[in-house]
């Protein structure tokens, strides 16, 4: 009659190869998982930011539908590549490049019950990188790690009722948006601020590759900037799928964008 929610980008395959036979039976019988690689990219398309879906029907996750699991920028950050067990249970998937379920196998959140009575929940990738997708079905006040975390607790009945974490109210919210998605030629993308300092607005590719800077510099007040589809080079990019990263001393927005001609 025990609960324990697992989370970590290497946790899975590190269990698999360097904690011995031990790691290995906790990684099968504990956690319900197969390990096929401990870097996903090149099994989904080199997604480098996939998208992750909660499966419909699942019992855990009824405020959060949707997810990032943020890998790309600055550097490549490397998931586990995992696949359930006989008796353990699909909680979400890595959806394909245009967003949709069934692409592939692997899990992105899963439930084991271990010896009958213990309920275990883990995720392949940390909780740091797990970002909000802002084309969430169902939308909150609160980021997506914050929304996981609660259905998780209240799958445990750690709280009562389905209560959500209440934020902060003092603090002013660093928030990112574009106008409009998808877009031709060109989108303006705006950002509010809790106050000045140092802003970086990057655009990168599925691949977690650098395409264009669009601010990096101090800013006093809320603000926007203009992309035109065009690289740093100046040339046009390509029709597809591409996220703004907006860093502001802690705090980062991850923005997906598309480019339609």
């Amino acid at each position: 009659n025990k609960d324990l929610l697992l989370t970590g980008d290497d946790l899975a395959s590190d269990l698999g190869i360097n904690a011995g036979a031990s790691g290995v039976g906790f990684l099968e019988e504990v956690m319900g998982l197969n390990v096929t690689t401990p870097d996903i990219r090149s099994f989904i398309d080199n997604q480098a930011t996939p998208l992750v879906l909660a499966v419909a029907g699942n019992p855990v996750f009824q405020n959060v539908d949707s997810w990032i699991a943020y890998g790309g920028c600055r550097s490549i950050n490397a998931f586990d590549g995992v696949t359930t067990r006989a008796g353990a249970a699909r909680l979400a998937e890595f959806a394909d490049t245009n967003d949709n379920p069934g692409g592939y196998g692997f899990s992105a959140a899963t439930l084991n019950y271990y010896n009958t009575t213990n309920r275990v929940v883990s995720l392949p990738s940390d909780f740091s990188f797990v970002h909000t997708d802002p084309n969430a079905k169902i939308a909150g006040p609160l980021p997506a790690r914050a929304r996981i975390l609660s259905d998780v607790l209240d799958f445990f009945r750690a709280t009562s009722g389905g209560v959500l974490p209440t934020p902060v109210p003092e603090r002013a919210e660093f928030a990112v948006s574009n106008y409009p998605n998808p877009f031709n030629p060109s989108t303006k993308i705006s950002y509010t601020i809790r106050n000045a300092g140092h802003l970086t607005l990057k655009i990168y590719n599925v691949r977690g590759q650098l395409v264009r800077t669009l601010i990096d510099g101090p800013v006093q007040t809320d603000g926007f900037a203009m992309w035109d589809g065009t690289g740093n080079s100046g040339s046009q990019v390509a029709s597809g799928v591409y996220f703004t990263e907006a860093r502001l001393g802690p705090d980062v927005q991850i923005l997906k964008l598309t480019m339609v001609k």
